[in-house]
């Protein structure tokens, strides 16, 4: 659904993997729900030989084409890669409200162990190296992402209920919880550092 202004809104879910992206936004979509996920399972009844690329192209199109037409979306990511902040660029230049919400856990460790479970219910597996690589770049893209969207909001799910540690509009924080998680810190403080600067 779009805002009152009736412009189109793009909701980016974010978060390491195992973080609970997939509950969050079967929850609080906006618009089409563009799950990576849930295209690979489609895809691949169709064609088992399918890779990942085709699935990586699948997606895209799909946001390509939200973006050209002004049609509001929600999409997943590990927001390991710098593709998702084009895709922001994209949008806002297309006249979108763009928000991010932020679904933290605290290491590379429990991401694993959340990934570990998922696959005991059956759920894809991801190796353990790539779980450590992205975790570091997530943190790191978290901290340089409010310029580029208009609303992000900074989730805890440590403990499974999604709490709420940081608002940030359009580059200032508005709300911030009396504890932060210590892996939280660094990025909040280089987004307060940001709006400083900006301000200043």
């Amino acid at each position: 659904m779009s805002p009152p202004t009736g412009k189109p809104v793009f909701l980016v879910v974010a978060g390491p993997n195992g973080s609970g992206k997939t509950t969050f936004a079967g929850k609080n979509s906006v618009g089409t729900r563009i799950d990576p996920d849930a295209i690979a399972k489609q895809i691949r009844l169709k064609a088992p030989e399918s890779t990942g690329m085709t699935v990586g192209r699948a997606a895209r199109q799909m946001i390509k084409e939200h973006i050209e037409q002004g049609k509001s979306f929600t999409v997943e990511t590990t927001f390991s890669g710098q593709q998702a902040m084009r895709d922001m660029e994209a949008a806002r230049a297309a006249g979108f409200i763009v928000k991010m919400e932020f679904i933290g856990i605290g290491s590379a460790a429990l991401s694993a162990a959340r990934v570990a479970d998922r696959v005991l219910e059956g759920g894809h597996s991801i190796p353990a190296e790539d779980i450590a690589r992205r975790f570091d770049k997530v943190m790191d893209n978290l901290a340089r992402v409010s310029p580029l969207v208009d609303e992000l909001i900074i989730r805890d799910n440590g403990s499974r209920n999604f709490r709420l540690i940081a608002r940030v509009k359009n580059g200032q924080i508005i709300h911030q919880a009396n504890r932060i998680p210590g892996y939280l810190e660094k990025a909040i403080f280089e987004i307060d550092g940001h709006a400083s600067s900006q301000g200043g």
